[in-house]
């Protein structure tokens, strides 16, 4: 499948030649259009009764192909969205089935390798039916070798009554169906049955939409249809020329207009042919691999233990309007703030107090002169990412300075003492305006620090957490790095 972008004018679509159909409607368009020119150029040009009688019979032909063309296209396009849709849903059935069971799982400790087995199993006969579907529907002129996650292991006797079956499909869907019933008995997968009926449910749904997609594969437009469309197609090619020449005095105005006309309905003809059957390997075919790529990738990483497992939250307070925050911006900066955490000790207490700052402020209202818990939130992580870059900038201009007027052995003869560093464990955060927002003076104040006013605090709150209104106090305070798994080393 072509993806492809409009552009501004929405016209930079008209520059590309993958899967274009303009390539073969112009094949028959330009000797149309030759025809037309010669004709008319070397022939006698009147118009007379009986051209006039053909002129208004071949609007009505053109009129009445018209119609089939456009009833040709409704149903093609009908079908490819449907197949489409459908092998979507048919993805999301069955992940989600697998997704069900894989939390019906047992978490009792005698089970771990129980489980871990059943799960491995699924995944791997759950890539096997996706994969059997794809094969069931695609309409590949030559076999193709679909991607699978590795079914090394399954018994010989298994395999060769899979490589039988009428429909693998069916087969496979009837050994998961089998595996989950049994892991139910054995107690890996520890739910009611009543709960239980949904993975069932979601398995059952997505057998059926591929039947329907199947339906598509196997029930071709009606070939009556299609043949007097063709017939039609061609008369009309073989009588334009002739048309043109009768009714136009221009020569190259013939020509042209002979070339539009018949390119556009061979174009729309052809573009019925394309998208009627999606599951094909023609550039305007939906990318079944691929399809089956994102989804083995998905199989995969429902596997990984932390997945399968509930992010801890350290909850305070409830959710207001005011916690509301861009995903990007917040994530980027707890993130960062992490790996601050497990690489200097110091910056986990501060990290700590900021978060309390943060609290105290949002629950009252801040003396004039006095930044807000949140704009103080703010400034911290400013200062500490700009003392980071200070401090590396200095370190970059000691280390020249150092090159160009020489040292001995002696490391404290002609050597000024260099800025700490960031991650030693001396904190690269503090200033005068955390210290006000908490209530006291520093302790862990850098060299580095730069003085960060209100005014300032709050445009950084705008570049670097998205605040929407840097005026407004939340109510809500900004939940600390430690509650995403933050732990001081």
């Amino acid at each position: 499948m072509i993806y492809y972008k409009n552009g501004r004018w929405g016209v930079s679509v008209l520059f590309s030649l993958e899967g274009s159909v303009f390539p073969k409607a112009a094949a028959i368009s330009l000797p149309c259009a030759t025809f037309a020119f010669l004709l008319s150029y070397f022939g006698e040009h009147h118009v007379d009764r009986e051209t006039t009688g053909a002129g208004v019979l071949w609007a009505g032909y053109n009129m009445l192909l018209g119609f089939l063309i456009v009833f040709r296209t409704n149903p093609a396009y009908s079908r490819f969205w449907e197949g489409t849709s459908l092998l979507h849903q048919i993805r999301g059935e069955w992940f989600n089935a697998t997704s069900s069971v894989f939390a019906f799982c047992s978490n009792r400790p005698e089970r771990v390798q129980q489980v871990h087995n059943f799960q491995q199993i699924m995944v791997k006969l759950m890539s096997l039916l996706f994969c059997s579907a794809a094969h069931q529907v695609s309409t590949f002129e030559q076999l193709v070798d679909f991607e699978v996650l590795d079914i090394y292991g399954i018994d010989p006797k298994s395999l060769s009554h899979l490589r039988a079956s009428p429909d693998r499909c069916e087969t496979v869907l009837q050994w998961i169906q089998r595996l989950i019933i049994e892991g139910h008995l054995e107690g890996t997968v520890d739910v009611p049955p009543p709960i239980l009926t949904r993975a069932f449910q979601e398995l059952s749904r997505g057998i059926v939409n591929l039947k329907q997609v199947t339906m598509i594969k196997e029930v071709p437009f009606p070939f009556p249809y299609a043949q007097m469309l063709a017939a039609m197609m061609v008369l009309h090619s073989v009588s334009t020329p002739w048309m043109a020449s009768q009714t136009v005095e221009s020569p190259i105005v013939g020509g042209v207009l002979s070339f539009c006309v018949t390119c556009g309905f061979w174009s729309l003809h052809y573009i019925a042919q394309e998208i009627d059957q999606p599951f094909g390997e023609d550039a305007n075919d939906i990318n079944l691999a691929g399809m089956l790529g994102e989804f083995n990738e998905s199989l995969i990483f429902l596997t990984e233990a932390q997945t399968r497992t509930v992010p801890h939250f350290v909850v305070s307070g409830r959710v207001t309007n005011a916690s509301r925050r861009h995903l990007g911006s917040v994530t980027t900066a707890v993130l960062a703030d992490i790996d601050t955490t497990q690489s200097s000790p110091s910056a986990f207490s501060e990290l700590h107090e900021a978060a309390e700052t943060v609290r105290r402020g949002s629950v009252r209202s801040s003396p004039p002169g006095r930044p807000s818990g949140w704009a103080a939130w703010c400034g911290w992580i400013a200062r500490r990412r700009a003392s980071r870059a200070r401090g590396r900038m200095m370190h970059a201009d000691h280390g020249a300075a150092a090159t160009e007027a020489g040292r001995d052995d002696d490391p404290t003869k002609g050597h000024a003492p260099g800025p700490p560093d960031p991650h030693d464990g001396v904190s690269a955060i503090g200033g005068p305006e955390i210290d006000r927002a908490m209530g006291g003076t520093s302790s862990y104040a850098h060299p580095l620090d730069i003085v960060i006013t209100q005014q300032e605090d709050l445009a950084v709150a705008r570049r670097f957490v998205s605040c929407d209104d840097g005026d407004e106090e939340p109510s809500q305070p900004q939940p600390s790095p430690a509650a995403y798994g933050a732990r001081a080393p």
